[in-house]
């Protein structure tokens, strides 16, 4: 929020534009991804786990190969809500 703040980024401007192009691989929608979606976590990616942990610090990757390897599919719409259902015992 402080670089919106600072004038310097749009909240509804496609994020592709703050981006390297060729950053997002796996989109399946044309719908711009906005910072509002990132906040509100309705991107459309699907949820994706990560190896959390490293054995030693040789087997930690850096961001970009990080990013590159987690990188989720597009399952949804940009901006469409998802619902989750969950049973309580």
């Amino acid at each position: 929020m402080q670089l919106w703040e600072e004038g310097k980024i749009d909240l509804e401007a496609d994020v592709t534009v703050y981006l390297l192009t060729g950053f997002f691989t796996k989109l399946k929608y044309d719908e711009p991804i906005t910072m509002i979606n990132l906040m509100n976590h309705n991107t459309g990616f699907e949820d994706i786990v990560f190896e959390m942990c490293a054995e030693n610090e040789s087997s930690i990757l850096s961001l970009e190969e990080a990013l590159k390897l987690t990188e989720p599919n597009q399952i949804y719409k940009p901006g469409m809500q998802r619902v989750i259902h969950m049973t309580l015992s």
